[in-house]
């Protein structure tokens, strides 16, 4: 189905699921996120997690997704790093989930959120220099991850 299609059948099904019940079957989580009140997510022919969008995102999401463009890709990001620590509460660690280029991705826990002011508007928007930050956005977890993530657990038990 081409996206023009494909958006206006989920407008269809969007609407005639008033006062009814539909069950779809899709691999795309966007299409699960977009439609679904509920999703259920199968590994191996086993039902493995069940939830709406918003809940599965808070179990099993990896919480939020920060995308970093360094000023040159040969410089380093270890005052950032120090500062996600020094952020962080005891015990909670951040994950560097790729590194190519003068793009760095960081996987930071939701318990981590109660500091961005500090992390982006005192300190990353105030002193990029100091953190060899050229630009930054960031997200929450998306469905297809978690998907993948309870994937993942299934290939590992």
């Amino acid at each position: 189905m081409d996206p023009v299609a494909r958006r206006e059948t989920w407008d269809i099904i969007k609407q005639e699921k008033r006062d009814r019940l539909i069950i779809l079957t899709t691999h795309y989580m966007d299409e699960a996120e977009f439609l679904a009140d509920r999703v259920a997510i199968m590994a191996s022919g086993q039902l493995k997690a069940a939830g709406s969008p918003l809940f599965l995102k808070n179990r099993f999401g990896t919480g939020f997704i920060l995308t970093v463009e360094k000023n040159d890709e040969s410089e380093n990001l270890d005052q950032l790093e120090a500062l996600f620590t020094e952020c962080l509460p005891q015990g909670k660690t951040f994950n560097k989930a790729d590194d190519v280029g003068q793009s760095v991705t960081y996987k930071l826990p939701r318990e981590i959120s109660e500091h961005f002011t500090r992390l982006f508007e005192e300190e990353l928007d105030a002193n990029p220099i100091r953190y060899n930050v050229k630009d930054y956005n960031i997200r929450v977890s998306s469905l297809e991850e978690v998907f993948i993530e309870i994937g993942n657990r299934e290939k590992q038990a």
